[in-house]
């Protein structure tokens, strides 16, 4: 079983971030969604799938 790519959110404001992750999650998209891009970095997975939304 491979996993559905996930929309991976990066931005430094709270709100545009809660936004875009509702939006993305309101058409079935697997949303995770970080503040910093340090933070993204600390967890990313070169062989996950997905799109990358940056601010």
């Amino acid at each position: 079983m491979t996993e559905d790519p996930t929309v991976f959110i990066v931005d430094d404001d709270n709100e545009v971030r809660s936004a875009l992750a509702l939006l993305m999650e309101s058409i079935g998209m697997p949303v995770e969604t970080f503040a910093s891009a340090q933070a993204f970095l600390d967890q990313f997975n070169p062989l996950r799938s997905g799109c990358l939304v940056l601010d």
